[in-house]
């Protein structure tokens, strides 16, 4: 029940809700172009009542540009290609470089004309600066090639000093000679010296490597060796001389007069492992590893599934190894790779994608697994002797006294 005291207001419904927003929104779309308008009128009113009274201030927004940039670009663009043509050289400078060419000119002279000689130029003005005491570094690193050239001589002939008084101080030398090829299959001999210091350290000293184009007969490596002995100045220190065991080696040896001749223990340590490799078993597993090995080395597909499968098993990643005859332990590193890496070779050689590429196929025997555990454990011990034989460090040729 409502208090009779208390104020009653009415309660819009929904349908009278809705009538005054329908008439609100009608008043305003014909209120704001009435506003538009009279707000655009006000706007030029004041600006011509500005301009009558002579109001020269710029209005708050920035006036357009592009009419002046289309009349002021089409005659600054002109200025700038005509200050080009002048600038540039003549239209004749092709012609006149054809015709210097032609005429046998250096390169020096084939210059366009009018154009400054820039190298006359700097060298004026470096002798200019310098006539006037500036001695300030140019920018730019100075050349070395030349105090290279001056100074090499000098410490050529000062090693060599230091080389022969070392020589002369010694009690006995040992010499080592060997003949090899470079890459580029050029012949050269070398001769080291080897003494012992009175500090007792080893110390080696190599005197010359030349060329030696004619073929390495012995005569001819014992007038190398004889003119190396006078021009060192130890002739007279009975020197002994350490070589391989081939035979010109051997004539060279007699022929220089070498009162003693000791071969190298790790060369014949591995012709005898050259030799023991020949027998028709170790051949034959030499000859299979060779050419398993050869379809991974050449074939793409076959070191990518090699590679696939060393992960697989999580064998490590290594690549594998070829023998070499010049190369001392080789076969034994061969060997050992290969068993290292035996899983993932049979599963590589196995998958489909090699066999699609590659044809005869071979793989190894279990008999041809046992051989190469043994071949491998017979080279070991000559392999551990030839690296601690061909230490720099260790004195090896003990018969010296």
């Amino acid at each position: 029940m409502v208090n009779a005291m208390e104020p009653c207001y009415p309660i819009p419904t929904h349908k009278h809700l809705h009538s005054q927003a329908v008439r609100s929104d009608k008043g305003t779309r014909q209120g704001l172009p009435g506003q538009r308008g009279e707000t655009r009128a006000h706007v030029k009113a004041s600006l011509a009542s500005a301009e009558r009274q002579g109001h020269t201030s710029r209005p708050p927004w920035p006036a357009r540009r592009d009419k002046g940039t289309r009349q002021s670009l089409p005659g600054q663009r002109g200025e700038t290609r005509a200050h080009v043509k002048a600038s540039w050289p003549a239209r004749g400078t092709r012609a006149h470089v054809k015709a210097s060419l032609a005429s046998g000119e250096t390169r020096a002279h084939v210059r366009p004309p009018g154009q400054r000689e820039t190298r006359a130029h700097v060298k004026a003005s470096l002798a200019s600066a310098e006539r006037q005491g500036h001695t300030s570094k140019p920018p730019w690193p100075a050349r070395r090639d030349k105090g290279t050239r001056q100074s090499l001589p000098g410490q050529r002939g000062e090693t060599r000093a230091h080389v022969k008084a070392s020589l002369a101080s010694a009690e006995r030398v040992a010499l080592t000679c060997d003949g090899w090829t470079s890459h580029t299959t050029e012949a050269y001999v070398t001769i080291t010296a080897h003494l012992i210091n009175e500090e007792w350290e080893l110390v080696t000293y190599v005197l010359q490597t030349r060329d030696m184009p004619e073929s390495h007969t012995g005569h001819k490596l014992a007038e190398h060796l004889t003119k190396a002995l006078a021009e060192w100045g130890i002739t007279e220190k009975d020197p002994v001389i350490v070589t391989d065991n081939a035979s010109n080696m051997t004539i060279a040896a007699e022929k220089a007069a070498f009162t003693l001749h000791v071969k190298c223990y790790a060369h014949t340590l591995n012709l005898a492992a050259q030799r023991a490799l020949k027998i028709t078993a170790v051949a034959r597993l030499l000859g299979r590893v060779r050419r398993i090995v050869d379809v991974f080395r050449r074939s793409t597909t076959a070191n990518h599934m090699l590679k696939e499968k060393q992960r697989l098993l999580r064998l490590p990643e290594h690549k594998l190894m070829t023998d070499v005859v010049t190369r001392w332990n080789s076969v034994h590193d061969m060997l050992e790779r290969f068993l290292e890496q035996q899983a993932a070779i049979c599963a590589a050689l196995l998958s489909s994608e090699v066999r699609k590429t590659e044809k005869d196929l071979c793989t190894l025997t279990e008999s041809d697994v046992t051989t190469a555990e043994v071949v491998v454990s017979t080279l070991k011990p000559m392999k551990e002797a030839t690296q601690y034989m061909s230490e720099e460090k260790t004195p090896t040729p003990s018969s010296t006294d």
